[in-house]
């Protein structure tokens, strides 16, 4: 394996750039940690990559899905299609892609019961918030220096290491986790039949999938499209009335003008008149 503190440097610069994204996923269950205390390791890829950041969305048929827009397989005519639908305006965040930090997680010890999607003893591809993610990398890099070997091995699938303990609150926040220092088995053999693969190849391009998203942005476009339409022909009144609103004025001064200028008729004799 690499030397630790250079993986948490690598680690670290990709947290603060943007990564790409992609689509399909096929292999250990993917979940997002749940709220609860947890105990759990951490786990680099085959590639000795910590984690990876991918935008996904969730399509109806093909359950959780990446943007196929980063694949070279993808035409560029649905690329285009998905861009113009997702740049209309007031389009629902709710309906676009989530970006998220995937790692590889086994969770030893959990207070979440009865929750058949998040169990002790089990493996996962957690996809986490960045915040979650950036706790992980400071906790790791807290005792790097002084635990180089320790860490090492924690973070190697095939080998015993040191726990995490993390408590997870409603919003999905994870506090600054703590390391535990006594050593938790390796879950290898029970997942080593399991794709273990790096974790840019969790999705791949997946043709049916990506017009299934193209159908789904596209519809929700449409319908902010109509949204906003309404919205604004309600906020501004028809033309034809502004016109005429802005017409009465020089109708009525001109109807004036044109009074004052007509001859005034001669005043009528009064049959009373003494004179």
């Amino acid at each position: 394996m690499s030397n630790l503190q250079e993986i948490l440097k690598k680690a670290q610069n990709e947290a603060a750039a943007t990564a790409p994204a992609g689509a399909d996923g096929k292999w250990i269950n993917s979940q997002r940690m749940p709220q609860g205390r947890h105990t759990v390791r951490v786990f680099l890829d085959p590639d000795e990559n910590l984690f990876h950041i991918w935008r996904t969305v969730w399509v109806p048929g093909f359950r959780q899905q990446a943007d196929p827009r980063h694949f070279d397989e993808c035409p560029e005519d649905t690329k285009s299609r998905i861009t113009n639908a997702l740049a209309t305006k007031n389009y629902p965040w709710q309906q676009g892609f989530f970006r998220q930090n995937h790692m590889f997680i086994h969770v030893y010890e959990t207070s979440v019961k009865g929750d058949k999607f998040w169990k002790a003893g089990e493996t996962y591809v957690v996809g986490c918030k960045n915040h979650t993610r950036d706790a992980v990398i400071a906790a790791l890099s807290e005792f790097a220096a002084k635990f180089e070997q320790e860490l090492t091995d924690t973070l190697d699938i095939q080998k015993d290491g040191w726990g995490i303990k993390l408590t997870v609150d409603a919003k999905g926040t994870v506090a600054l986790p703590d390391i535990m220092g006594e050593e938790l088995a390796s879950p290898w053999e029970d997942i080593k039949q399991v794709q273990f693969k790096p974790l840019d190849k969790l999705f791949t391009y997946n043709e049916e999938a990506a017009k299934a998203i193209v159908e789904k942005v596209e519809a929700a476009a449409a319908e902010a499209a109509a949204e906003t339409a309404d919205d604004e022909a309600a906020q501004t009144p028809p033309e034809e009335d502004e016109k005429e609103k802005a017409e009465a004025p020089k109708e009525e001064k001109k109807a004036k003008e044109v009074k004052k200028e007509e001859p005034q008729p001669a005043a009528e004799e009064d049959d009373d008149d003494p004179f």
